[in-house]
Order: structure tokens, then sequence, then C-alpha cells
């Protein structure tokens, strides 16, 4: 909804439009989990021990992506209560967003 109401990003070339989010998607994902006040748990999962897969010959036709680890959740836990202690408006956060978007840098 944010950037479907934001006209200076609509009037932009559908390419740029890409570009843009495709270097900022994870801080405007971010800053949208903080805005509405998205809350999860977490439960670790051991993972297969290495005699398990070599028995089962575990093949994966495609290289796995890195999957987050505890320590990684824990601090996005930590960023969205730091947000959300700021106790921040819709305008505030439709500026930050937009402040992320158009970075330049």
């Amino acid at each position: 909804a944010f950037l479907r109401n934001l006209p200076s990003f609509g009037l932009l070339p559908p390419g740029d439009q890409r570009l843009l989010l495709a270097n900022c998607w994870a801080p405007l994902f971010l800053l949208g989990l903080a805005q509405d006040a998205v809350t999860f748990e977490v439960t670790e999962m051991p993972a297969p021990s290495m005699l398990k897969k070599i028995l089962l010959e575990e093949r994966s036709p495609e290289p796995q992506r890195p999957q987050p680890t505890l320590a990684g959740v824990h601090r996005l836990q930590c960023c969205l209560h730091t947000f959300w202690s700021m106790d921040l408006s819709p305008k505030e956060y439709a500026y930050l967003k937009g402040a992320i978007l158009f970075n330049p840098g």
C-alpha cells in the first residue's frame, strides 16, 4: 500500500521502480513488520546428523539457501522491539520508508 500511495514512485519507469525495490526491499520489509507489530516465536530445530545424511544419501538437486540462525532471528526481534519502543506514527513510518526507498547510497 505504501508504494501505491507514493506518486513520485509511480511516475518512475518500471525498470527504475524494480531497481529501487531490489536495492532496499529488506529494510522496507523490516519497517513493515515493525509498523504492523508482527510478532513470532522461534524454536531451534536440530540439524540432521552427518551419518544420517550419508546413509540416506540426501542429495539436493540445487544448492541450499543458508538458513536463518537463532542469533539472527534474535537480532531481528531486538530491532523490532527498538522500533516499537519509539512508538512511531504511520506518517513517521512513511517518511522512513521514503527515505530508504530514495536513498542514493
